[in-house]
């Protein structure tokens, strides 16, 4: 009968937790460590010998801390070794540096054992287990930096930042926010929103206004309550955010008190600036009927016994009469016109041949040039078409009716049209006493003359003909006549770029 062979006895529960325990040390990437009382190693894992440039943990055997590590982060823990054996309490959780055996920094956080003699209860060894952190680490200081940053940017904000959990309290706020409505901090972070929004209802900022500001960032106007009971005007900017899981709303708030109140005032000088539109058309209108008619009747009424009368005095007086109800003709259309040009809103322009217009004026001239016996030269060039206005026939008329009244008898003046490629041109020369360089600019004001005697006008018709340079995007001015006398260029683009509304007459 053949013999039966038993198996092997298993080995003792001491020698199975010895291999086992080996294999963790082997396997493990924590830094495990047992020391004796004199904090040298009695066995570690193979991560820690590793660590401190070591092929086997075998060969950690019987050194300590001052053979591995810097000297002052050996001596670091050679003193907590030496107070867990004195005292025999451990320490938990330690973060700490560490240099590697390539000379990185990096960091682990450990906790530390006293192991306890059985029968007397002394510390006959210390064990401790170290795990690294390094990329958590880097990852909180990271954190860190920014949650600093944030709320360095957070706390100098001007505008009043708050941010509002779904209910309407406040979660965070910055300095700008609570100086706006005088709280301290400590207040404003117990605040709802009812508590200082003056426009809308406790009902409508939490059914309304904050869920639709979280769905989509809104820009609006409202009106906050400050601590002491007075309501300023702020526009607030807010979106919905989510943190930890917690939805809410991202505000900051301006104080837009000093603009509403700006706001307020042009609305104000608006509608006065309309009543006073409407009263400058009334007493447009009173100049086109009520004065001209009846000046119209005097001149009338002149020229008829001007026709009758032979007596000298009374011939002189007659003229000197009409001559006043011209005066006041001219003045009272010339106003009405400047009022109309004032009123402007845009022009329509249309193509034209710009020397055919100066060329319709001309004619319109020749009694008054008969009476001073002036001559009057056209030296235009060949037609210049450009889109203007009609009302650009105003200022040569104005042009040309000014060099007569101030044009000597017997002396020529002489007028033309130039083409200069994308603006053209018109000039009228004559030889009278001139314009000094200080009433360059001055002489085309609002009834503005250099010399009154014996010179006949309103005043007006130089500021018309700057306000139809200014109607069609070009300008007027005067220069010194070579031969003596002035030069009025008038120069207007030939396409004005649209239709101005810059028509203040100065």
């Amino acid at each position: 009968m053949e013999a039966r062979v038993s198996p092997p006895p298993d080995p003792p529960p001491d020698a199975r937790l010895g291999h086992q325990f080996v294999t963790l040390l082997e396997r493990t990437s924590d830094f495990i460590f047992f020391k004796d009382r004199e904090s040298r190693f009695i066995f570690c894992s193979q991560s820690l010998a590793e660590l401190c440039g070591y092929s086997d943990w075998r060969e950690l055997v019987g050194k300590s801390d001052a053979d591995l590590f810097p000297p002052e982060i050996a001596r670091k823990h050679l003193q907590e070794d030496a107070e867990i054996v004195r005292d025999g309490t451990g320490c938990q959780n330690m973060v700490k540096p560490y240099v590697d055996h390539r000379g990185n920094t990096r960091w682990v956080i450990t906790c530390k054992w006293p192991v306890f003699e059985a029968d007397s209860g002394r510390v006959v060894s210390i064990c401790g287990i170290s795990r690294d952190i390094t990329r958590e680490k880097h990852a909180l200081d990271a954190l860190q930096e920014h949650v600093l940053r944030s709320e360095a940017l957070l706390r100098s904000a001007a505008d009043g930042i708050h941010v509002l959990d779904m209910k309407g309290n406040v979660r965070e706020v910055n300095d700008a926010f609570c100086q706006m409505l005088g709280y301290t901090r400590e207040e404003a972070l117990k605040l709802n929103v009812a508590q200082w929004d003056a426009h809308w209802s406790e009902a409508e900022l939490l059914t309304e206004r904050l869920p639709s500001a979280y769905e989509t960032r809104q820009v609006f106007e409202t009106r906050h309550r400050r601590k002491n009971g007075r309501v300023i005007d702020v526009e607030v900017s807010a979106a919905g955010i989510e943190i930890a899981g917690e939805r809410l709303v991202f505000a900051s708030s301006r104080d837009i008190s000093e603009r509403k109140r700006s706001e307020r005032e042009l609305k104000r000088l608006a509608a006065e600036l309309l009543e006073a539109d409407r009263m400058k058309d009334v007493f447009t209108d009173v100049l086109r009927h009520d004065i001209l008619n009846p000046a119209g009747a005097i001149k009338n009424v002149t020229d008829i016994l001007l026709s009758r009368e032979s007596e000298a005095w009374k011939l002189d007086a007659l003229r000197r009469l009409r001559q006043a109800a011209d005066n006041l003709i001219e003045m009272t259309q010339n106003a009405a016109r400047l009022a109309s040009l004032a009123s402007s809103g845009g022009l329509e322009f249309i193509e034209m041949d710009t020397r055919a217009v100066l060329q319709t004026v001309v004619p319109d001239f020749e009694h008054k040039l008969e009476e001073k016996h002036l001559t009057l030269t056209d030296r235009s060039d060949a037609s210049v078409h450009a889109s203007v206005h009609p009302i650009v026939k105003e200022a040569f008329v104005n042009l040309i009716s000014n060099a007569i009244k101030y044009s000597p008898s017997g002396s020529s003046i002489e007028v033309g049209v130039e083409d200069h490629g994308e603006s053209w041109l018109a000039y009228v020369k004559d030889q009278g006493p001139g314009v000094p360089d200080a009433h360059k600019q001055t002489i085309f004001n609002r009834f503005e003359r250099l010399r009154k005697d014996g010179v006949r006008g309103s005043g007006l018709g130089l500021t018309i003909t700057r306000q139809v340079a200014i109607l069609h995007g070009g300008q007027v001015w005067v220069e010194d006549n070579p031969s003596g006398g002035s030069v009025f260029i008038l120069k207007l683009p030939k396409s004005p770029a649209s239709q101005r509304s810059d028509t203040t007459v100065y």
